[in-house]
């Protein structure tokens, strides 16, 4: 599987070419999105497997986390893809601007039968020790996650399986995890840095591409794991490669309800 993220990655005028090649070799391919220029790019995501956009709730609610105009863009792209055919899910992060929004998105996505993918505001501002001042309140998140494995047990179009959502409720007390980032999964940055994880606060500096290949890399990468994950997809990730049956049956009923 390859995912494209960001940053943005429509605004990359190759991105068609390089789903293509995703293709050609075999991988599901997925982009993270905004939405906002889906329509003028719509060609570039023909051959994508998932296009997943970003977004936290009602338009009042979004637009003030995201930026004015945020949520009609993704509304914009929804109906952009369901025209094109292009299979889409939402991507919500939970922070404390938003825990109520959760009615909201599942029943947008079941207009659009579509699922939802939940994770928590990171606790620090990524790549710092900074606390980050829109990580949710602990017991008000908990409450949300208790919810949403209440709703997902209903059979609600959320993305995430019930084990993930188990784990993500451990928030943010350390939780241990199977790690497969550096051997399973790894990371490529766009100035060609290969590292296991961009959650790790210091990738290291000697794993770059621009003097070796891909596979010489990855040979020669190390992890030294962490004692919590709470990326969404990560995690399920992670649940996979231990053989979590919650977690596979999940992933092979959301790939399957694509084709």
């Amino acid at each position: 599987m390859l995912t494209i993220t960001g940053g943005e990655p429509l605004i990359r005028d190759d991105l068609g070419h390089i789903i293509a090649y995703a293709k050609e070799k075999g991988l599901i391919v997925t982009v993270n999105s905004n939405g906002k220029l889906v329509p003028e790019k719509i060609q570039n995501l023909k051959k994508v497997d998932v296009l997943c956009l970003s977004l936290d709730g009602s338009s009042e609610v979004n637009d003030a986390i995201r930026g004015n105009g945020s949520f009609a863009n993704v509304l914009n792209a929804l109906e952009t893809c369901r025209e094109n055919n292009i299979p889409t899910s939402l991507g919500c992060v939970l922070s404390r601007h938003n825990l109520d929004q959760i009615d909201f998105l599942l029943e947008l996505a079941q207009k659009y039968g579509i699922k939802v993918s939940f994770q928590p505001a990171s606790e620090y501002i990524l790549g710092t020790s900074e606390i980050n001042p829109t990580a949710p309140k602990e017991k008000e998140y908990k409450l949300c996650l208790l919810k949403l494995i209440r709703l997902k047990k209903q059979g609600f179009p959320i993305h995430n399986s019930e084990a993930g959502l188990k784990h993500l409720l451990n928030y943010p007390d350390d939780k241990r995890i199977n790690c497969s980032a550096g051997s399973l999964a790894f990371r490529l940055l766009p100035d060609s840095t290969l590292t296991a994880c961009d959650r790790q606060l210091e990738p290291a500096p000697e794993k770059r591409l621009l003097k070796e290949s891909i596979k010489e890399a990855l040979l020669k990468m190390t992890s030294t794991g962490c004692n919590q994950c709470w990326c969404a997809s990560t995690v399920e990730f992670n649940l996979i490669s231990p053989f979590n049956l919650n977690a596979i049956f999940n992933l092979l009923r959301t790939f399957n309800s694509k084709r």
